[in-house]
């Protein structure tokens, strides 16, 4: 029974388990979490996969059989690489440049993050208060924003067709404000127009403090600053 490593160069490891009496599962490097992705393989947390292989003739050229290990022990295998049929230690700058790539995925994984949480707060959040201080809270919900922009449109010609006042619902549905006229509709909608752009603004700057970030545990600590209530 031999023993073969399929390699690219990291940090996007390639490995084909070759598991007895199983189809070949390919299994993706995520440099995120430093871990093999493996559905249906139970080990985890591993560098690479040294796996078994049968009755494969000839073997993939890109498969190193029997490799020597040693030269890289003790070093993470984001920092392999292979030169002339060998797996050897990247150079320091070949190691800046994983690093880099790595810490660059992960700042793209937080700004996700951070832009599903600046959604869910504008969407899904406590709405806006009106009128100040009054704990009258009202949607902000993309439909509700549809409304309101739809009735700031038409605020001057509901005046002509005495539409005031305008009965709106609070964000549980459980109290009514009345709207008494244009002016005041036009101020409720600064209002929720301003409180959007405080939750975007919020946002932005986690995002910029995360971009700022020179290490990923860095980058964690700024995204977890306006990630965690």
């Amino acid at each position: 029974m031999a023993k073969a490593v399929v390699t690219q160069p990291a940090p996007h490891w390639r490995v084909m388990a070759m598991l007895a009496g199983e189809n070949p599962q390919e299994l993706m490097w995520n440099p995120i979490t430093s871990e093999l992705e493996m559905p249906t393989v139970s080990q985890a947390n591993l560098d690479i996969v040294v796996a078994d292989y049968d009755d494969i003739t000839p073997a993939p050229t890109s498969w190193l059989t029997t490799p020597d290990l040693s030269t890289v022990s003790g070093t993470p295998s984001r920092y392999w690489k292979v030169d002339t049929g060998a797996i050897v230690v990247m150079l320091q700058a070949e190691k800046d440049t994983v690093d880099a790539s790595i810490l660059h995925a992960f700042k793209e994984k937080m700004d996700k993050l951070i832009d599903l949480k600046i959604n869910d707060s504008i969407h899904n959040g406590p709405g806006f208060e009106w009128p100040p201080a009054s704990g009258n809270f009202f949607s902000m919900s993309a439909n509700a924003q549809t409304k309101w922009i739809g009735a700031m449109l038409l605020k001057d010609f509901m005046t002509t067709q005495d539409a005031y006042p305008l009965t709106v619902p609070t964000i549980d549905d459980h109290t009514f404000y009345d709207i008494v006229d244009a002016a005041e509709l036009a101020n409720v909608y600064y209002t929720v127009s301003g409180t959007i752009k405080e939750l975007v603004a919020a946002g932005t700057t986690a995002k910029q403090n995360v971009e700022n970030a020179t290490t990923i545990p860095a980058a964690q600590t700024a995204a977890d600053a306006y990630l965690t209530p």
